[in-house]
């Protein structure tokens, strides 16, 4: 497993740019990948839902649309295969 500071170094600020934003969404996402329990407690928060499946949890940030690319992206299923998904934009 990579560092999760490899992960966010990229979005580091530089010459003419500020990732705040960015920063803030792969760090959290980071989080949720790394911590069982606080994803499933977030999910189960999320989609209001005691029976996610935490085998189908997915997390994905920056994900390319037709139409936008939003911050995260939550998937999941229950346990009776119900899907949930969740686009979160951060500001």
């Amino acid at each position: 497993m990579t560092s999760i500071f490899s992960t966010i170094f990229q979005y580091r600020q530089s010459k003419g740019r500020t990732p705040c934003e960015d920063f803030f969404t792969e760090t959290f996402a980071e989080v949720l990948k790394r911590s069982e329990l606080f994803c499933d407690e977030f999910v189960k928060w999320l989609f209001e839902q005691d029976n996610i499946v935490r085998e189908t949890v997915e997390i994905e940030t920056q994900k390319q649309f037709d139409n936008g690319r939003p911050d995260l992206l939550v998937k999941a299923r229950d346990t009776e295969n119900d899907s949930y998904v969740a686009i979160i934009e951060s500001k």
